[in-house]
């Protein structure tokens, strides 16, 4: 599935129908960072977290769509016992596209 954080596909796509918004929330459990630390390895390239949360939130789509349509991600922090737990949300607007055919002018 294509994830995009715009609302609006490349020239190239057409919408063709829209489902509602869905959310996904993403707990990661801190040991010993700090949560910029924290944050900051978990958006990196080939983190678990992240990839967890960013198939959570294709998983929840409708199986027949193919995009997704302004991905935004935001975070909070709160104590769960005697543990602080990052709380990693993404939500986005699953979506059909199709590509047009390229112009032959």
């Amino acid at each position: 599935m294509l994830m995009i954080t715009t609302s609006t596909l490349p020239a190239r796509y057409v919408v063709k129908d829209v489902f509602p918004m869905v959310l996904a929330n993403q707990p990661v459990t801190i040991a010993g960072k700090s949560v910029g630390r924290q944050v900051l390895e978990m958006m990196g390239k080939g983190s678990n977290e992240y990839e967890a949360a960013l198939k959570l939130l294709e998983s929840l789509a409708p199986a027949e769509a193919n995009v997704m349509l302004g991905v935004q991600v935001s975070t909070s922090t709160c104590m769960l016992g005697k543990e602080l737990v990052l709380m990693l949300t993404l939500v986005g607007t699953p979506a059909i596209a199709e590509e047009v055919a390229a112009s032959t002018e």
